[in-house]
């Protein structure tokens, strides 16, 4: 399942909002949605990790900071939710105000019976695409998800299917496959957003601060905190193939030389598995 930055910065970078827009035109619109609705509000310019960081800790009740990041052609935003971002309503307001393409996403492992994790969360792959005119429903032009709802995975569909959609996945017997977060990843590159991309991401960024009455009557914990509450754990990088492992060892021509090659193929995978505490063999 892929994951943003491996998931270091989770429950955070679970679900993203993305305006198809430059930063600078969304930090205005941002900026002046806020101080209608508290008032003042402070701007400071951060790098995307660090912004990242300057979120922590994470919250229940209100998202007093708020992180819009450039992204290539568009501008990414994230909160301090405890559970993920909440991106869909404001993603939905802005691209309808600044008469733009808008898109939430999520991506939220299935978590749930985590041990020592009582609020691990229920898996989720979403995408919600918004538009700059109003539709049936608001201004989403399309929602595509499948949601574990605790006692079944419920897919759903809605709006007007777009060019590159993959309709036959929905067909899937098993829910939960008809909408993979793999899926997810193609319908988001096709729009030119790269989610799980730490390099798509960045260098600009702005970090948005709102003292926001309510704070105080929900939860605050810092990150670390927050993870171990829901049952985060940061992913390691994605193994490499034996295949590939074995190219990058030097050819020779006879027998013991590919033994030798073997032993030391076994001997990186071992020593990456033990700094991952996995077990596994390589035949």
């Amino acid at each position: 399942m892929p994951a943003l930055l491996s998931d270091q910065f989770a429950p955070i970078t679970w679900s993203i909002g993305f305006l198809q827009a430059r930063l600078d035109h969304v930090s205005v619109e941002l900026k002046a949605w806020r101080e209608r609705l508290f008032g003042v509000v402070e701007l400071r310019d951060v790098g995307f990790t660090d912004g990242l960081q300057l979120l922590d800790p994470l919250t229940t009740a209100t998202q007093p900071r708020e992180l819009l990041v450039e992204a290539g052609q568009w501008t990414a935003y994230f909160d301090c939710g405890l559970r993920g971002t909440d991106a869909e309503p404001v993603i939905g307001y802005l691209s309808s105000k600044m008469q733009c393409v808008g898109l939430s996403i999520a991506s939220v492992p299935d978590l749930a019976g985590t041990r020592d994790a009582p609020e691990a969360p229920l898996g989720a792959t979403e995408f919600m695409l918004f538009g700059p005119l109003q539709t049936d429903f608001l201004n989403y032009v399309r929602t595509v998800s499948v949601v574990n709802e605790g006692h079944r995975w419920v897919f759903t569909q809605v709006g007007v299917p777009q060019d590159y959609e993959d309709v036959n996945a929905y067909k899937a017997r098993r829910v939960r496959d008809r909408f993979t977060p793999e899926l997810l990843d193609r319908y988001c590159a096709e729009l030119g957003v790269r989610p799980f991309d730490e390099t798509f991401f960045g260098p600009r960024a702005t970090l948005f601060s709102t003292k926001l009455a309510g704070t105080e009557n929900g939860m605050t914990l810092p990150l670390a905190d927050a993870q171990r509450l829901l049952g985060v754990a940061s992913r390691p990088p994605p193994p490499i193939a034996a295949n590939d492992l074995l190219e990058s060892i030097p050819q020779r021509s006879t027998a013991p030389a590919r033994t030798s090659r073997r032993v030391l193929l076994n001997q990186i995978c071992m020593s990456r598995l033990r700094s991952s505490g996995d077990r596994a063999s390589v035949s």
